[in-house]
């Protein structure tokens, strides 16, 4: 008896999984698009893969001078053009028994520029281009790839991939170098596509094999183990399970939709994510672009198979930040980027990359961890300026990171690529705040600035990151709120306004000479070049270091500042260092040479305290607000500001207000 019943089971066994189903039964299956074998090698690839995070393998070099330039390395081209569009419906008509209206739906193509005004409205396009071919694996990503029968000077072909219904850039040479089909989801067509081709499908592990059963190496030798699902034969020819009837394509593992978190280390207040920052996924000519959202999280709205290449590039929908890179000037007009690895495994589960610093001045990891916190730093001052009452920063910003500045750092805001007036900064302005002549490969940088070429006309702000020590984030931070003031009270008073601004900065770098104790403000006895510049820094100084201690708090840490003294939290005053040092500047400080500029004067017009001489400061109850109304573009001087307070505010406070001003000296 028990004989029997093993072999009725045996049998039963056999019946259901060899024999093949008519038509009908398979459409009565619950499990009619997604082949059971392909069921059970998904079920097993999700409990082995779904808590567990994709592999990562370095692409491109952190740790080094952002001066030397690595070229990208390519490996293995793909062969016979896997997303044709011929092959990507054979591929069809062998898994689905139709071409299911397969059309091209994408154009791989490349630009030829000529000139830099050429790229730079490739630039302004918004495309995400590569000066590499996309039909072939990148070992390394580099700075620059050396294209065939190009010099340093010359500008590259960009490629990308396009919607077949884009339109070509007028005026700039183009070529359309194929109309493939690149299936957003379907990742069983696109390795049937791969394998038809003869293209191998690379393991997905970092061991280099790919594990068994796994649905993210080739699909058609994982299926060799396994029995062939109702409606579907065997196809010793092909060594894969071949459909009798047309199904819908399954759904996509899990497995296969990219996702993961981007962080910055923080020294202040510990890792955060970088926030709303674009992140591009490319396998070949499938490329995806996503943005994290405040936390840092992203989630691609494709799938990929196997390996995919993330580049994080330091750009929003707001900013774009570029960086100074050698002789490459058409580089300096895309923004700063860091391919971050080629991840395979479990691609719904990255793990998450923190860009952080242990190094100092022009280093490429230095650069980058400034990028990251600039683009955090953005966001959090205009959610501040909002709270406060006060503009935010405009859009569209384009903000260099320059490894040039003296070793105390800083920045300038000259807003050239918002403003309408095309005129450059002197010669004096650039030397000072973007690139020294000094160095060989700077003397040309130098020279293409002051020529007007592109790159300097797309500059609204200018970072440096080149200091003699470690800055902690909120130092990083406060310079950055610092220079977004700026930007905020360009939007307030205009570019006429703006341009004599600049010019004011650049005739102090002028007549104190590069670099000089005096440099870039002057000595305050310069008329109406003195009356813009103690204006406009003193507010950016005030609202900059403001938002520093929304953000940080005591969390802020000690700096020693202009006044040739260190400011810490809870000094002089409950608070951070960033008030500390508002709250006790010192308008006759002999060891500051700026004291002329009153950068504790708003504070005191807001704060409660009075804090005695030198500063009168019977004043409290004026907001932020307020004293952002009061910025005008007729507004051109401290006293001629402190008019206009008085008059929006109904005279508030008139004597103490004078009181104040006069101790300061304005």
């Amino acid at each position: 008896m028990r004989t029997l019943l093993l072999i009725l089971v045996f049998a039963c066994l056999c019946i259901s999984a060899c024999q093949k189903a008519s038509y009908e039964d398979l459409s009565k299956s619950s499990n009619n698009s997604f082949p059971a074998s392909l069921s059970k090698l998904a079920s097993a690839n999700v409990s082995s893969l779904s808590s567990s995070q994709a592999c990562r393998l370095p692409l491109q070099q952190d740790v080094k001078p952002d001066s030397i330039l690595v070229p990208t390395r390519l490996g293995a081209s793909l062969t016979g053009n896997p997303y044709a569009v011929a092959n990507m419906q054979q591929a069809s008509l062998n898994l689905y028994g139709t071409d299911q209206g397969i059309v091209a739906n994408r154009k791989y193509i490349r630009y030829r520029p000529t000139s830099l005004n050429q790229m730079e409205i490739l630039a302004e396009s918004d495309l995400d281009l590569f000066d590499y071919p996309l039909d072939q694996e990148v070992e390394e990503e580099g700075d620059y790839y050396p294209q065939p029968g190009l010099g340093e000077n010359d500008l590259p072909w960009p490629y990308t991939v396009v919607d077949v219904s884009y339109q070509p850039i007028t005026g700039i040479p183009y070529e359309e170098l194929a109309r493939v089909y690149i299936p957003d989801s379907d990742v069983y067509l696109e390795d049937e596509a791969f394998r038809l081709t003869g293209n191998v499908i690379s393991p997905d592990d970092c061991s280099g094999t790919t594990p068994a059963g796994s649905l993210n190496g080739d699909v058609s030798s994982a299926l060799v183990d396994f029995q062939c699902a109702p409606g579907y034969y065997w196809d010793a020819d092909q060594h894969r399970c071949i459909p009798d009837h047309p199904i819908t394509p399954p759904p996509p593992p899990p497995t296969s939709q990219p996702a993961g978190m981007i962080r910055v280390w923080d020294n202040s207040v510990g890792e955060r994510g970088v926030r709303r920052t674009r992140v591009v996924l490319r396998r070949f000519l499938k490329i995806d672009r996503v943005y994290t959202d405040d936390n840092g999280n992203f989630i691609s709205s494709k799938r990929f198979r196997n390996k995919v290449n993330v580049i994080v590039k330091f750009k929003s929908t707001q900013l774009t930040t570029r960086g100074l890179r050698g002789v490459r000037f058409w580089q300096m007009l895309f923004p700063i980027k860091q391919a971050i690895g080629k991840y395979s495994g479990n691609l719904n589960n990255f793990p998450p990359y923190l860009f952080t610093s242990d190094r100092l001045g022009g280093d490429a990891r230095n650069r980058n961890w400034w990028a990251a916190l600039l683009m955090n730093a953005y966001l959090e001052y205009n959610e501040h300026a909002a709270a406060l009452g006060v503009s935010a920063a405009p859009n569209n910003l384009r903000i260099l990171l320059t490894n040039w500045h003296d070793a105390a750092g800083g920045g300038s805001t000259p807003m050239n690529y918002l403003r309408t007036n095309e005129d450059l900064p002197s010669q004096a302005y650039l030397q000072q705040f973007v690139v020294s002549p000094l160095t060989a490969w700077g003397a040309q940088a130098y020279n293409s600035f002051y020529n007007g070429n592109a790159a300097l006309r797309g500059m609204d702000m200018t970072p440096g990151y080149n200091t003699v020590a470690q800055w902690n984030s909120d130092k990083v931070k406060q310079l950055m709120f610092h220079e977004l003031s700026h930007a905020s009270h360009y939007s307030r008073v205009g570019q006429s306004w703006w341009n004599s601004f600049v010019y004011s900065e650049a005739y102090a770098i002028f007549a104190n000479g590069i670099n000089s104790p005096n440099s870039p403000y002057g000595t305050g006895n310069d008329g109406l070049i003195s009356d813009y510049i103690s204006l406009a820094e003193s507010w950016a100084e005030h609202l900059g270091r403001t938002i520093a201690d929304r953000v940080y708090g005591l969390n802020s840490t000690a700096f020693w500042g202009q006044q040739s003294m260190w400011y810490s939290n809870n000094q002089f005053i409950a608070g951070s260092s960033h008030v500390n040092y508002l709250e006790n500047f010192d308008p006759n400080n002999i060891n500051d040479p700026f004291r002329w500029i009153p950068d504790g004067i708003y504070y005191d017009l807001v704060d409660a305290r009075n804090e005695g001489a030198p500063v009168i400061d019977n004043v409290s109850g004026y907001t932020n607000q307020q004293l952002f109304n009061a910025m005008g573009s007729d507004v051109r001087s401290l006293p001629a500001y402190r008019e206009r307070l008085l008059s929006q505010n109904n005279n508030n406070l008139a004597v103490q207000v004078n009181e104040l001003f006069n101790s300061y000296h304005h």
